[in-house]
């Protein structure tokens, strides 16, 4: 019960990352540990709330069991690379402006101080 619920959905959605790097790559496809290391915090997100539907459907619906972790593989291979290339997106437009208003901050700083 424990690796049904616990390891399979887990395994299922990394495995979601690998069949989408290897089968359909995109040309600005994030790299490999990017997508890994990111798929950590995602993986919580998407099966966290779906080991309660796990839960019920074990014992009592084979069918429904192998359909939530077909839709868990299909979050991994989907989901996961579109937010790792939009946050990459965000990060590197931020950065710039980040920088500016640090500095704009660090000038009104000095010129508080004298």
């Amino acid at each position: 019960m424990i690796l049904a619920l616990g390891v399979v959905p887990f395994g299922a959605y990394y495995l979601g990352v690998i069949i989408r790097k290897r089968v359909f790559p995109s040309p600005n496809s994030p790299k490999w540990l990017d997508q890994f290391l990111l798929a950590i915090p995602f993986s919580l997100i998407v099966v966290a709330p779906l080991i309660i539907v796990l839960r019920n459907t074990i014992s009592s619906s084979w069918p429904t069991y192998l359909l939530t972790i077909g839709i868990i593989i299909e979050h991994g291979m989907f989901m996961n690379e579109a937010v790792v290339a939009k946050l990459k997106e965000h990060l590197s437009d931020n950065k710039g402006s980040a920088l500016s208003e640090l500095g704009k901050y660090e000038q009104a700083q000095k010129a508080l101080e004298e």
